[in-house]
């Protein structure tokens, strides 16, 4: 909203891998005798929250709890480049949904990922942006591999967000600053 405002909302459903927090504690104190995660321990976490972006604070929302926790966030209303535009040039594009992204390919000691940032924007921090469309992170290899998947699925820049999308909901316990 006219770079004073924004939100981003998260519904569907996660993997969460509970071992997988175990291996990495046990990997930050000792990488070479760490026992691999068991990733056949997982669970569905079903997910409905928020980032609101206004007056100055940002704020996590929880519909779950119908609560939104404020806090003071500087650096989010400002806008930071993350990656040299003439970079960016070289990434390969991609069609999302009918829009344009660029394509950042990322590699960890977990996995590979990449993620496709829509270009009607700037390639900075600045409020909920990136925009990523797709992303895609690859935990393992082989057989075994899981591949977590996350769209937008709607995705709209031709008419104005409704109010109500852009200011805490109703009823909801506001926290913070």
């Amino acid at each position: 909203d006219n770079g004073v405002r924004a939100a981003s909302y998260t519904s569907g459903r996660v993997l969460d891998l509970p071992d997988l927090q175990r291996w990495k504690s046990d990997a930050q104190r000792d990488p070479a005798s760490a026992t691999p995660p068991d990733c056949a321990q997982y669970a569905l976490v079903a997910i409905d929250t928020g980032l609101l972006w206004r007056d100055g604070l940002r704020f996590d929302i929880s519909f779950r709890e119908r609560s939104a926790r404020a806090r003071t966030v500087q650096a989010d209303f400002t806008p930071q480049t993350l990656v040299d535009p003439a970079e960016v040039s070289r990434w390969p594009s991609e069609l999302q949904d009918g829009q344009s992204c660029k394509v950042a390919a990322t590699d960890s000691l977990l996995g590979t990922g990449g993620s496709c940032i829509w270009q009607r924007f700037p390639l900075q921090k600045f409020l909920n942006w990136p925009w990523v469309l797709r992303s895609e992170f690859t935990l393992g290899s082989g057989p075994g591999a899981i591949t977590q998947t996350t769209t937008s699925l709607d995705v709209q820049s031709d008419r104005a967000v409704p109010e109500d999308k852009l200011r805490v909901p109703d009823g909801f316990t506001v926290t913070g600053p």
